[in-house]
């Protein structure tokens, strides 16, 4: 993921930014694309930043490690920043700071919660004022 970091810090340096699409999907969830063959077409498209953010659950979280191959190879060869990224689709809140950690774990830059996001986001902000008051 090196390669990665270096293209982000580089392409945060332009003065203006071009095209980024930071929710997609490929045939690994609803899309019809091979995440390589997603990003070949962003990339002709001019888009500078593209993230693959397929919809998975914990039974499905494997499929980040192909993601982050084809994200690796494309930043490197095409230079396209190609961001992996998982949609975690209708898990249980309670389950939801495990499933993010493994996401990460796996290699995810970018995490979209699609579903139960309010009744995430209020336990969040209780958790976090329940800890400030300790």
């Amino acid at each position: 993921m090196r390669i990665l970091k270096e293209a982000i810090e580089q392409y945060l340096t332009k003065e203006t930014f071009g095209r980024c699409d930071f929710h997609t999907h490929s045939f690994l969830s609803e899309g019809a694309l091979l995440p390589m063959e997603a990003l070949r077409r962003a990339h002709a498209l001019g888009i500078e930043v593209y993230a693959i953010t397929d919809h998975a659950s914990a039974s499905t979280l494997d499929i980040i490690p192909k993601v982050v191959k084809d994200c690796e190879l494309a930043t490197k060869h095409w230079g396209i920043i190609a961001i992996p990224g998982i949609e975690l689709t209708h898990v249980p809140v309670g389950a939801m700071d495990e499933l993010i950690d493994q996401s990460l774990e796996l290699g995810a830059k970018i995490i979209v919660i699609h579903g139960d996001y309010d009744n995430f986001r209020a336990r969040r902000e209780r958790n976090q004022s329940s800890s400030s008051k300790k």
